[in-house]
């Protein structure tokens, strides 16, 4: 589907705090749009500026539920990140234990219930079933991954 670059622009300027997205040759940053190209971006970027083009063009995801899935996909790689000895964490190369020891930071953090915490692993679930829809990843990192008892 197409999508005229005023309109992707127009939803660009509801989303708050976007930092980096790809529409064919057009990087935004922030609300800066510069011309370019994917190569100039890293792995994690890239993969999520092409979710988010996915959600935005294809889902038809409003900006509001397109911020939070960035926001939850952010975390995780900044979690990655954290967790590493070398502060290099890919979402290429995610472990299905990888998502289990995430989904038991989260909940060890005790700031989110676990609605909240089944929520953002959706998110994350997501972007894995884009990546695979794509065939950018082989395997489903996710089919061992149960969501968390939430009280009745």
């Amino acid at each position: 589907m197409a999508i005229c670059h005023s309109k992707v622009v127009k939803i660009l300027s509801h989303i708050k705090n976007i930092r980096i997205f790809v529409y064919n040759d057009y990087i935004f940053k922030g609300m800066e749009v510069a011309k370019g190209n994917k190569e100039q971006l890293n792995d994690n970027e890239r993969v999520l500026a092409d979710f988010i083009q996915y959600l935005l063009t294809e889902r038809r995801y409003s900006p509001l539920t397109v911020r939070n899935y960035r926001h939850d996909i952010e975390q995780f790689i900044a979690w990655g990140e954290g967790s590493t000895a070398e502060g290099r964490f890919s979402l290429l190369e995610v472990r299905t234990a990888d998502v289990r020891e995430w989904i038991m930071h989260l909940s060890d953090l005790h700031t989110m219930g676990n609605a909240s915490i089944n929520r953002t692993v959706a998110s994350i679930r997501s972007l894995y079933k884009f990546l695979r829809s794509r065939a950018i990843i082989e395997r489903d990192i996710f089919t061992p991954i149960d969501s968390l008892r939430t009280a009745q």
